[in-house]
């Protein structure tokens, strides 16, 4: 995540939707202005590159919705 300055908090968030597991990105921004989509897609493709997963989303949440010391993945499946 180094390479991209614009990003000052990121969490990923790991779901179950049907029988399948998705995998968002949430991410905060720092103070300046940027072109978000354009931002969405670079980290999408770089993260595909480095992980060999595809996220099915990029989320741009605001200031304080990721706790400084919150996991870095946060695990949201429900195993019943």
């Amino acid at each position: 995540m180094a390479e991209f300055d614009q990003v000052e908090r990121f969490q990923f968030v790991v779901a179950r939707q049907k029988e399948r597991d998705s995998l968002v990105l949430n991410l905060v921004l720092r103070g300046r202005v940027v072109e978000r989509e354009a931002l969405a897609r670079a980290l999408a493709e770089r993260f595909q590159q480095v992980c060999r997963l595809r996220l099915d989303g990029v989320n741009f949440v605001p200031a304080g919705s990721i706790p400084e010391d919150g996991p870095t993945i946060r695990d949201e499946r429900r195993w019943e």
